[in-house]
């Protein structure tokens, strides 16, 4: 849910893993979190591994999973009155 905040706040589709530890480290319940356990909460939820370039260097991080929007059936939003 963090990482879909973060990518909600900054209108990008991955979230890098120092900001997911900031962002553990402002809830207590998370702090002391480490990025091998970010790497384990985030095995198995969709969200692939990656890393790309930023400011000059090298980021880790994660990539939003596709999300594909299913077309609503026609006949399912037609309202019949009797």
């Amino acid at each position: 849910m963090i990482a879909r905040v973060i990518c909600a706040a900054t209108g990008r589709d991955r979230v890098a893993i120092p900001a997911l530890l900031a962002a553990c480290d402002t809830i207590a319940a998370l702090r002391g979190i480490t990025g091998q356990d970010i790497g384990r909460l985030m095995a198995g939820t969709g969200w692939k591994p990656s890393q790309w370039r930023e400011g000059g260097g090298r980021v880790r991080g994660f990539i939003a999973p596709d999300v594909t929007v299913k077309e609503p059936d026609r006949a399912e939003l037609t309202t019949v009155r009797v």
